[in-house]
């Protein structure tokens, strides 16, 4: 039987996180701790919800005509806000973090983006 010589191919390279099928973020909270702010591609979470004031803490997102309420505990940190997103979100969205420093708490983006649908070939 002859020798029959093939080809390897090269390792593909690891892409970088798609940032271009997030959707805008406006966003609101009242927490006196617990920081939300609108970035350029979803919003980034920082310090630890305190829960301390006269109204109950919350955090509200804004997106593509749909608005998402998450209650704010004492304790509650990016990670925590984004478990709590991800269950409340409609159905056909999805979120994933972004980013996330190692602080204390840590700092943490976060992206929202519609479900994409895979195509029978």
């Amino acid at each position: 039987m002859p020798a029959v010589s093939r080809a390897i191919a090269a390792p593909r390279a690891v892409s970088p996180a798609r940032t271009t099928d997030l959707l805008k973020v406006k966003v609101t909270e009242n927490d006196p701790t617990l920081k939300a702010a609108a970035t350029l591609h979803g919003f980034k979470v920082t310090g630890s919800g305190s829960n301390d004031g006269v109204l109950a803490s919350f955090c509200t997102l804004a997106f593509d005509h749909r608005t998402v309420k998450l209650s704010v505990n004492r304790g509650d940190t990016g990670l925590t806000l984004f478990k709590r997103l991800q269950k409340a979100l409609p159905t056909g969205y999805q979120a994933r973090v972004l980013e996330q420093t190692k602080s204390a708490p840590p700092q943490v983006t976060i992206g929202i983006s519609k479900k994409t649908v895979a195509q029978p070939r």
